[in-house]
C-alpha cells in the first residue's frame, strides 16, 4: 500500500483502526510520522505532535471545554425544572374564609382545630420541629394577630404582667396587650421558665379576667395561648438539661399536643419531593357526652389510686367535650386532655385501672 498517496485524515484513520498510537498522538502527528507508524506497525518512540498540530489540538479542546465561571441562567433553569415549588394547602375552619398557605407540619390541622374551639395548647416536641412557626401560621389562618415571648430562668412576673416605672406609669407587657385585644400569644420554651413565676398566669389562662399592676383586665374572646416546650413539664431530660418542672395547675390550663419531627416537611425544606400526609382528625371515632364523662371519671379515679402525678379535672371534661363536638376523634382527644405526655409506665397502670 502506498501511504504517500493517502491523505493525513486517512492515515490517522488507518492508525486508529490498527490501534497504533494513542488518540492524542495520532490527532497531532505529522504525515511522515503517521506513515512511519503504519509501515513499522508501532508508534515511533521519538515522535510527538508537531508544534502547529499541537496548537491546533489545544485550540480545539479549549473550544470544547465549558466557559469558566457559573452560568447563572443555566442554574436558574435547573432550579426551576428540577426543584418543585413548595406545595400549598388550603385551610378551612368554621366561620372563617379559606386560607391558602405553604405546606405545614403534619399535625397542623389538629392544632388549628383545637385553637378554633378556644383551647390553649401546649406543643411538646424536639428543638427545630417548627412549633413557633406553627403557632404563627395558626394565628394567620384564624385571622388573629400573633405575639410571643421566650421564657427562661430570668423571666419575671413583670415580663408577663407589666410593671409600673419610677414615674408611676404602667408599662404593659405583650401578654397583657394580647389578652385584652385578642390574638394568639406564644409562650416559647415555657419549660425553661420558673414554675412559681408562671403560676401568675393561671387565673388569666383559665378565666375571663387577669390582675395587673394597673388593675383588672378583661380577656378578649379572641385571645388564645400557645406554649412551646421540649419536655412535658416534668423536669430536665438527658437532652434538655435546663428544663424545669412546671406546676400541675399551670399544665392543666393546656391541651397537650405532641409535635414530632415531620420528615416530609424536612425533605420539602431542602427541595426534595415529599407527599403531604393527610391527618385523620377523627381517629378513634366519636363518643357521646355521657360516655366521655364516664371515661374521664374512670381515668381520674385510677390516677388517684395509682398515685400518678397528673390532674384529670373538670377542665379535661370540658376540653374533651369541645373537641369531640368539633369532630376530633377519641384518640386525639384522650392524648391531648387525659394523658398529656404521661410516662409510659404510669399510663399503663392508669389505663389498666380505668377499664
Amino acid at each position: 500500500m502506498n501511504y504517500n498517496d493517502m491523505t493525513v485524515q486517512d492515515l490517522r484513520t488507518a492508525c486508529r483502526e490498527r490501534n497504533i498510537g494513542s488518540g492524542t498522538l495520532i490527532a497531532g502527528a505529522s504525515k511522515a510520522t503517521l506513515i512511519e507508524a503504519l509501515q513499522t506497525g508501532r508508534w515511533p518512540q521519538t515522535a510527538g505532535p508537531s508544534p502547529d498540530a499541537a496548537a491546533a489540538l489545544m485550540a480545539a479542546l479549549t473550544q470544547m471545554m465549558p466557559k469558566p465561571g457559573i452560568d447563572e441562567d443555566a442554574v436558574r433553569r435547573i432550579v426551576r425544572e428540577e426543584i418543585p415549588a413548595p406545595p400549598t394547602i388550603r385551610v378551612k375552619v368554621p366561620e372563617r374564609p379559606e386560607v391558602e398557605m405553604a405546606r405545614q407540619h403534619e399535625r397542623f390541622p389538629l392544632l388549628l382545630q383545637t385553637l378554633a374551639v378556644g383551647l390553649n395548647v401546649l406543643l411538646v416536641g424536639p428543638a427545630g420541629t417548627g412549633k413557633t412557626t406553627a403557632a404563627r401560621r395558626a394565628a394567620e389562618a384564624l385571622g388573629l394577630g400573633f405575639s410571643c415571648v421566650s421564657v427562661g430562668p430570668q423571666t419575671s412576673k413583670s415580663d408577663l404582667l407589666g410593671f409600673v416605672d419610677a414615674g408611676g406609669t404602667y408599662r404593659e407587657s405583650l401578654f397583657v396587650q394580647c389578652y385584652r385585644d385578642g390574638g394568639v400569644f406564644l409562650l416559647d420554651e415555657i419549660d425553661a421558665g420558673n414554675a412559681g413565676v408562671l403560676t401568675v398566669l393561671n387565673a388569666a389562662l383559665a378565666g375571663d379576667v387577669m390582675a395587673t399592676p394597673a388593675g383588672m383586665v378583661k380577656r378578649s374572646p379572641r385571645f388564645i395561648c400557645v406554649a412551646g416546650a421540649n419536655t412535658y413539664g416534668q423536669g430536665a431530660s438527658r437532652q434538655y438539661v435546663g428544663r424545669n418542672q412546671l406546676d400541675a395547675a399551670s399544665l392543666d390550663r393546656f391541651a397537650v399536643l405532641d409535635w414530632p419531627i415531620d420528615v416530609g416537611l424536612e425533605r420539602m425544606m431542602i427541595g426534595l419531593p415529599a407527599p403531604a400526609p393527610v391527618l385523620d382528625l377523627s381517629w378513634g371515632g366519636t363518643m357521646d357526652l355521657e360516655a366521655w364523662h364516664a371515661r374521664v371519671v374512670a381515668v381520674r379515679a385510677s390516677v388517684e389510686k395509682q398515685q400518678v402525678r397528673a390532674i384529670v379535672g373538670p377542665r379535661s371534661t370540658h376540653s374533651g367535650a369541645a373537641l369531640l363536638a368539633a369532630g376530633v376523634g377519641r384518640f386525639w382527644v384522650e392524648e391531648m386532655v387525659l394523658w398529656r405526655g404521661m410516662p409510659a409506665e404510669a399510663r399503663t397502670r392508669v389505663e389498666g385501672g380505668a377499664k
